[in-house]
């Protein structure tokens, strides 16, 4: 399974890639166990870290627990002076 970027990308994923497969049946997604194992490994992110931290810790934990669990992913890049990192 292979997943778009950690982070804004894969909000974009959710709205658009895990839409309703029918307009009959808009409780069914077209990715179910994958948005539910994303769902999952955002909450055991949560739960551990709970509030206060940046941005880019909670982006670490999840990049650690896809890694993990054998998700495939590609993180979000950084574009700076015409390089990307």
């Amino acid at each position: 399974m292979k997943l778009g970027n950690v982070g804004h990308r894969l909000h974009r994923l959710n709205t658009e890639g895990f839409a309703s497969i029918t307009q009959n049946d808009p409780g069914e997604f077209l990715f179910k166990e994958e948005t539910y194992q994303i769902i999952g490994i955002c909450m055991t992110v949560h739960q551990t870290l709970g509030h206060g931290f940046s941005e880019i810790v909670y982006k670490d934990a999840v990049e650690l627990e896809l890694t993990e669990k054998k998700i495939e992913f590609e993180r979000n890049k950084l574009e700076y002076r015409r390089l990307i990192y």
